[in-house]
């Protein structure tokens, strides 16, 4: 003969991110990858230009452009510069590095408002393994706990 229980776990949701979490969870991790390498190849580039004669460097930033790094970092953070390039060569790359930092500060901005109006959590528990590593206390009825010491035993943890 078989014998049926039911059981029931009762579970409380996953903990709530942090304010620090949430500021990275708008991107994935590939993605912040990424625009940590686009940044150090803009840096590195200006440290590697300025190593240049004054004739490179005005073709490259634009005539009397003394702070390119400066620039560089107001740009990514605020999405401007205060003297603009003549050259087109130095207009086209302003240009480009602009609507790029639109294009991730927007989306950045945008899952960001997203994140905050919703009661974000980590993931729950979804197996007894989880239970045991996150130090749960079970509760159990005699019946059940031959079931349960049977998986327990099955996943390779101590009674």
């Amino acid at each position: 003969p078989y014998f049926f229980d039911n059981g029931a776990f009762f579970i409380p949701p996953g903990d709530p991110y942090t304010p620090f979490e949430k500021m990275f969870l708008p991107f994935d991790k590939e993605t912040w990858i990424a625009i940590i390498v686009s940044l150090s190849i803009g840096f590195l580039t200006i440290q590697i230009i300025n190593r240049f004669s004054i004739e490179t460097q005005n073709f490259v930033y634009g005539r009397s452009i003394g702070t390119p790094m400066v620039n560089f970092v107001s740009i990514f953070l605020n999405g401007g510069q205060y003297k603009i390039p003549t050259r087109n060569f130095a207009r086209f790359l302003l240009m480009m590095f602009i609507l790029w930092c639109l294009i991730i500060r927007t989306a950045y901005q945008s899952e960001m408002f997203n994140n905050l109006q919703k009661d974000i959590r980590k993931p729950g528990v979804k197996s007894i393994k989880q239970l045991f590593e996150k130090n749960f206390t079970l509760h159990l009825t005699e019946s059940n706990h031959k079931y349960i010491s049977m998986l327990i035993e099955q996943e390779g943890y101590q009674k």
